[in-house]
């Protein structure tokens, strides 16, 4: 009971504060009158026993801290004021509390902000069942490069293994979705029945196909559709499960539809696979998807089908050489270069974070020397150092929570701006979110600044000398341990802005190398299309081959049109074919193939509208027949690979097997880069769609000029000729070149932005320790003035100062960059970590900025008058 009731006085005391204490109050007041009215009965005076009932009693107020102290609580109590006496001094002083928060703000939001991506991107599990069990696994081509898998293959790693519990394959696809008020181009995955089993993903509404509906020997016509096509082009109308919908210009019937958290690959629509052990082993257009038994491991799984395809390829001599590499599927999805860009943009907010700390430390450092008389009262009249540092850091904490609000409002606003960055330069971008955990680092961030940022000012003010403080009220000046720590901590904000602004430098001269190199295509005034004919409208190749002859002739009809070509691979979309590639004269010694390379089926026309030019032989013309002579055109690089200093027109070579018949060379065109920028120029075949053609092909349309509308002319030619043909928007070359280098684009964006931040952030420390050291020093300012001191020479002194204090912190900085640059190398593109320009130009650009951020405040000191300053003192 004793228990409870002190709980109770306890509780009572945090709720009623100022009803306690005048219960309190008045309680010591009845003792201090009995004590009187004994000392009377006693014979002394009113006086005389009023006063000696004071001094038997002793302190009062003494007696109210020991009775507070009792009941546990003096802490809430203490807290209460610090939080009283930090939201006083912000009213006070508006102008350094805004550069506080929004300086912490800044550091806060940003490390928030790369977290939230990383959070969901990196960290947060897949939406599928047990995801950490599922496996994503290619194949690799003989010379180790990633690679599809084929058919046979697919079906061989499935009735094999002996480690996996389920194991699907897919393919991407675009198809044309008609029957709606416009044909409309739709992204549908082909997979096997086993994909959704294996993911753990059943359907919304309906339900997904049957084994029975993914046979090789004729696959049911049956589709299940994406949540958002649904929503889209149905309304998200649940009868649609049951109609039948034209995808390629056929009927399929609509079994389901997959739930919206199930944004796999982006899908529209889901079809059977229908894998057969038929088909060509050589034809590899797969992905693999599996799930691990249980127990086993990827590493294990790894081997194990690197054991099928190494008996695979002494069983079968097209896959010769061919095997297998597997990863964890989320490792696959998110992959190595977001992985590295995330550890840098990391470091990065880091040191920004470190660096706000750094700079409102300085600020409350400044604060606190201007408050040296407040704070020797305080310790004069009892306070201890313990609660002087409680105080400095809740006025920090204060701060910090405050720059939390800012900086999770600037996050809100980034979260929503980053849903408008291509598609594929973040994974998974669509799960990004200001959740609970992005709440919780805040948090956890915002505390970790208050402390960063709070602590030396607390302790240096900890440790004012009382007598000498005193002593000196009223004058200007300040301890030269604190003038030593201020300087210290602009020498750290230079070196931190240092290393930011040469990472920043160096992604930035990758980037402007990467956005001058020529890619061997032209892109002014040339526009792309992408188009996919239904197979069952065009069943054979010369009905295809005349859509995309007749499309060119009505394209280049339009004023202003040089020239319009067609090609099977779209430029900068990320889609690649390659195949064997063998000369006549090495097939025997070499029967699977000599070299890979990438292959183009191309339209005369194609070289002229992509700005490819011929370097000898000729383009295709009308001579080169499906039934005439196999005609190649290779790359200059290709022509190197093949026959070294020998001149490749006329030669002959194999393309895939070398059991057909082989390709004449009849021209060699320059070097193209049309899949990734920053690779170097691959080997390509390009191969005429006059001999060989693709349902899907895009249409490479080249002007002379500006054309208003071009889009709409386009279109108009494409419908046309095919009025049911769904054609997506048309784009610009440039356009489609920018976005390949969105990702190196995006990464020196945001460093360079906190590179900006950084140095404003440097800039901003050093002219406020310049202002501060003006004031402190205005009495010896004023002396040397009166002595006959020459402006030039104050302001040399001051300028002077800062300058060696920035030139200290750069030679710190260059030493960190040097590490961050090391970490930076797969980042950059024909720039090394050390680039001589980038390291030179960073300490020239900071000293010009400190000599300005040092000027001002020096110059203001030659404005002092001398009698002023000294009367002051």
């Amino acid at each position: 009971m004793d228990q409870l009731r002190g709980w109770w006085k306890r509780a009572r005391a945090l709720v009623r504060p100022t009803a306690v204490d005048r219960e309190m109050t008045d309680e010591l007041a009845f003792h201090l009158e009995m004590e009187v009215a004994k000392n009377l009965r006693a014979g002394m005076s009113p006086a005389a026993a009023r006063r000696a009932a004071r001094i038997s009693f002793g302190g009062v107020e003494r007696f109210k801290e020991e009775v507070r102290a009792e009941r546990g609580i003096a802490w809430v109590e203490t807290l209460g004021q610090d939080l009283r006496q930090a939201l006083r001094g912000i009213r006070r002083a508006p102008g350094f509390a805004a550069v506080a928060i929004l300086t912490l703000g800044l550091g806060i939001g940003a490390s928030t902000m790369i977290f939230s991506v990383v959070d969901a991107v990196v960290f947060a599990p897949l939406p599928f069942a047990l995801p950490d069990r599922l496996i994503h696994g290619r194949e690799t081509n003989p010379e180790g490069a990633d690679f599809s898998v084929s058919e046979p293959n697919y079906l061989d790693f499935r009735d094999r293994n002996q480690t996996l519990a389920g194991l699907a394959a897919y393919r991407v696809d675009q198809v044309s979705l008609t029957g709606g008020t416009e044909p409309e181009r739709i992204t549908a995955v082909a997979a096997t029945h086993s994909l959704f089993s294996t993911l753990g993903i059943g359907a919304a509404i309906g339900r997904v196909f049957t084994a029975e509906e993914d046979r090789p020997d004729g696959a049911a016509a049956v589709v299940v559709l994406g949540h958002g096509l649904w929503q889209r082009a149905f309304g998200g109308d649940s009868s649609i499960v049951g109609r039948t919908i034209t995808l390629k210009g056929q009927p399929f019937a609509v079994i389901g539809v997959v739930p919206s958290t199930f944004r796999f690959l982006q899908a529209d629509a889901w079809m059977p696979l229908a894998p057969s052990p038929r088909s060509d082993r050589d034809d590899h257009w797969l992905d693999l998807i599996g799930r691990l038994r249980p127990g086993a491991t990827v590493e294990q799984a790894r081997a194990d089908l690197a054991r099928i395809a190494a008996q695979n390829s002494v069983t079968y001599p097209a896959v010769a050489g061919w095997g297998v590499r597997v990863h964890r599927l989320d490792e696959w999805i998110v992959g190595p270069g977001f992985r590295q860009s995330s550890l840098l943009l990391a470091g990065a907010v880091g040191i920004l974070l470190l660096l706000a700390c750094t700079n409102v430390a300085n600020l409350l450092l400044a604060r606190a020397s201007a408050r040296q008389t407040d704070l020797a009262v305080r310790l004069a009249l009892g306070a201890g150092q313990g609660r002087l540092i409680r105080q400095f850091l809740t006025e920090s904490a204060v701060l910090s929570m405050l720059g939390a609000i800012v900086g999770l409002m600037a996050v809100g606003w980034a979260v929503a701006a980053l849903r408008s960055v291509p598609v594929g330069l973040v994974p998974r971008l669509e799960t990004v979110a200001v959740n609970g955990r992005v709440l919780g680092f805040a948090l956890a961030v915002a505390v970790l600044a208050s402390v960063g940022a709070g602590i030396l000012p607390a302790l240096q003010a900890s440790k004012t000398d009382v007598h000498s403080t005193l002593k000196r009220a009223g004058r200007s000046g300040g301890s030269a341990g604190r003038h030593r720590l201020r300087e210290g901590l602009v020498v750290a904000q230079v070196a931190l802005a240092v290393m930011l602004l040469i990472g920043g430098g160096l992604l930035v001269r990758s980037l402007v190398r990467l956005q001058r190199l020529d890619t061997g295509l032209a892109t002014e005034h040339v526009w792309t299309v992408p188009l996919q004919l239904s197979p069952a409208q065009y069943p054979e190749e010369w009905k295809v081959a005349r859509f995309y002859d007749a499309l060119a002739t009505r394209i280049e009809a339009i004023p202003g049109i040089r020239s319009a070509g067609a090609t099977n691979v779209n430029p900068y979309s990320g889609a690649n074919l390659v195949n064997d590639v063998t000369p006549d004269e090495r097939a025997a010694e070499h029967p699977t193939g000599y070299l890979q390379a990438a292959w183009r089926i191309v339209s005369p026309g194609y070289f002229e509208s992509a700005g490819v030019p011929v370097i000898k032989g000729r383009d295709f013309g009308e001579v080169d027949v499906v039934d005439g002579v196999p005609v190649a055109v290779i790359s200059k690089t290709l022509a190197g690979r093949l026959w070294p200093g020998q001149d490749p027109i006329g030669k002959r070579l194999f393309w895939g097997g070398t059991d057909g018949k082989p390709r004449t060379v009849i021209g060699v065109v320059g070097d193209i880069r049309d899949v990734t920028v920053e690779a170097a120029p691959p080997p390509v075949m390009f191969l005429s769609t006059r001999q060989i053609v693709g349902p899907a092909m895009t249409m490479v349309v080249r002007a002379d000029r500006e054309i208003p509308n071009i889009g709409a002319e386009i279109r108009r030619a494409v419908w046309a000729e095919d009025a049911n043909l769904p054609v997506p928007a048309v784009r610009a070359m440039a356009e489609s070149r920018s976005e390949a280098i969105a990702r190196p684009r995006f990464n020196a964006a945001l460093l360079a932005g906190f590179a900006t931040a950084a140095l404003l952030l440097a800039v901003l420390g050093l002219y406020g320790v310049l202002s501060f050291a003006v004031v402190e020093r205005t009495r010896e300012i004023g002396v040397r003035i009166a002595l006959g001191a020459e402006p030039p020479k104050v302001v040399g002194m001051l300028v002077g100062r800062g300058l060696l204090l920035t030139g200290l912190g750069i030679a710190i900085g260059l030493v960190g960059a040097v590490g961050l640059a090391s970490l930076m190398t797969s980042l950059l593109y024909q720039t090394t970590g050390t680039d001589p320009l980038t390291f030179v130009a960073v300490p020239v650009l900071l000293l010009l900025v400190a000599l300005l951020a040092a000027y001002f405040p020096a110059s203001r000191a030659t404005r002092v008058d001398p009698l002023t300053a000294l009367r002051g003192e």
